[in-house]
């Protein structure tokens, strides 16, 4: 059996309306419930390998899924860019780095 899972932080549960399906476990619950993720909206929803919903936390929200929501974020820097420009990153070590790890074979 494998299990779907989506959550997404957009807090607590109070005033959110779960659908069809199980309750969320506690556990989960106390993510949720932090404080740090006080004005937060979250979504969940876990579906078995036969398609049966068995959590389905705050569905009527339309969330913008991170993978989703980049497909616009990198098309306005590309578009602003161009598609041949690069960044320079800076790395800082104060341990020896190992650079034949990043050689390719």
């Amino acid at each position: 059996m494998w299990i779907c899972f989506f959550a997404a932080v957009c807090g607590g549960l109070d005033g959110c309306n779960t659908g069809g399906g199980g309750s969320v476990p506690a556990d989960i619950r106390a993510e949720f419930n932090k404080r740090i993720y006080k004005n937060a909206t979250w979504g969940l929803r876990v579906v078995d390998s036969s398609g049966k919903v068995l959590i389905d936390y705050n569905p009527r929200y339309h969330f913008f899924i991170a993978s989703t929501r980049k497909i616009f974020t990198v098309g306005e820097l590309l578009d602003e860019v161009g598609p041949n420009h690069t960044y320079d990153t800076a790395v800082y070590s104060q341990a020896t780095i190992d650079l034949s790890l990043w050689t390719p074979a």
